[in-house]
């Protein structure tokens, strides 16, 4: 018997596209063929080399690679779901021309003026997000929003293929910690605590655990960052900032014994891999993004409650202070967070996991 086609489109980061690993276990659960679309510009369908996540891909990402999808695909499929990042117009056009049935829970601009036009004549399933869900649960209320589900460490698992890990060389000797000192391409500042404070951390760390490898991960726009850290002449930091390929990313996070880090996708591809996180935490909401609140023996957080948080959030973001997370004049929630409560907290997590003891 053939199983019916489900579509997910993959529209924003590599974060928004690890959020979505549950939504395609539960699909594949209900016996669905699951097909990412691919319309980002990041090379997202590079995360899943190690699993078995997605049945199929279909890179979407120019004009004419959407025109083939509808016309290699036209109503082959049985549901289609986007979420808010990839609510699009087109994209929700190019679905009514693939899928049978389309589910979303974003709500395009003037969309008064134009909710009749496409979720009536398009027939297209508004589900309206609920404002307390985790958005790997947000995801999931896309596909039955009748039903309260309770997330596993199963669901939010990439689903490793046994053969690909086991090919894995070891990339570097003994053990380590992957740390994510940048996030977002060193774009967002909301999200990155700054390097000098980094730069007491290592300094702390590296004395007091000399057994420990710290591996430094990033992309191209991190290396001056990377650099300032590795300038502090401690030998057992490394960094493999803007060297590496996404497929050496998860490696080397999965063969890690935790990484900590920002709110940003290396911590969303750790979590899927099940490694333990240590997360210092902005402007971002924690309880929509990140992993303490379901898992809470595994990953853990820093962070200072302030009453303008969280700024940075798809739905219902707090806007008591900006409109606009990057025009926040001080970044105080971030910047504030002192190096030794960052220290200590490190030191803690790491005998609370059993990794090493000094």
């Amino acid at each position: 018997m053939t199983k019916k086609k489900a579509g997910i489109f993959i529209s924003a980061g590599i974060g928004d596209a690890i959020l979505l690993i549950p939504m395609v276990n539960h699909l594949k659960r209900l016996n669905f063929h699951v097909v990412g679309i691919l319309t980002t510009q990041y090379p997202c369908e590079d995360i899943f080399n190690l699993g078995k996540t997605f049945d199929e891909f279909i890179i979407a990402r120019t004009k004419k690679q959407l025109l083939d999808l509808i016309g290699n695909h036209r109503i082959q499929f049985h549901a289609i779901f986007l979420n808010f990042f990839a609510g699009s117009y087109m994209n929700l056009l190019v679905s009514r021309l693939i899928s049978k049935k389309i589910f979303t829970n974003a709500k395009p601009k003037r969309f008064k003026a134009f909710k009749w036009l496409l979720f009536k004549v398009l027939m297209i399933n508004y589900i309206e997000p609920v404002k307390s869900l985790h958005d790997h649960e947000q995801n999931i209320y896309l596909i039955n929003k009748e039903t309260k589900y309770q997330l596993s460490e199963d669901d939010i698992s990439l689903n490793l293929n046994t053969s690909k890990v086991n090919a894995f060389k070891q990339m570097v000797d003994g053990p380590y910690i992957v740390i994510q000192a940048v996030s977002a391409n060193n774009q967002v500042q909301f999200k990155n605590w700054p390097i000098q404070h980094w730069k007491v951390f290592f300094n702390e760390v590296c004395k007091a655990f000399p057994k420990i490898k710290f591996i430094l991960l990033g992309d191209s726009n991190e290396v001056e960052a990377a650099e300032e850290v590795l300038a502090l002449g401690h030998q057992n930091i490394e960094s493999f900032v803007g060297k590496t390929t996404l497929m050496e990313v998860n490696q080397l996070i999965y063969q890690s014994k935790l990484l900590v880090g920002l709110d940003g996708g290396l911590m969303h591809i750790a979590a899927s891999l099940g490694i333990p996180t240590l997360t210092i935490w902005g402007a971002s909401s924690d309880q929509h993004y990140g992993y303490h609140h379901c898992f809470p023996k595994k990953h853990f957080i820093i962070k200072h409650q302030l009453s303008c948080q969280p700024c940075n959030l798809w739905i219902n973001p707090n806007q008591s202070r900006v409109k606009n997370p990057e025009l926040c004049p001080d970044f105080k929630c971030i910047r504030e967070i002192k190096p030794k409560e960052v220290i200590e907290t490190f030191k803690h997590v790491v005998r609370e996991l059993g990794i090493w003891v000094v």
